[in-house]
């Protein structure tokens, strides 16, 4: 048995990416960063936002061009 996921995807799905899904979608969606910690089972909250900084940037990036694309 394996310990991925066949999802229909590109490449199976691990566990792990599931949490990381799972914590930045908790982000994306304004979860504080301390209760995601709680859900992640971090010891503290800068782990968390150092780990997942990555998605934030994106999302704020996101956010910047549809801002852009809506005062355009």
């Amino acid at each position: 048995m394996s310990d991925y996921a066949e999802l229909g995807g590109e490449k199976p799905l691990s566990p792990h990416d599931l949490r990381h899904s799972c914590a930045a979608l908790l982000l994306a969606a304004g979860t504080p960063a301390p209760r995601v910690a709680a859900i992640m089972r971090h010891a503290d909250p800068r782990v968390t936002l150092t780990v997942y900084a990555r998605i934030a940037d994106r999302e704020r990036a996101a956010l910047r061009d549809d801002l852009e694309a809506a005062f355009s």
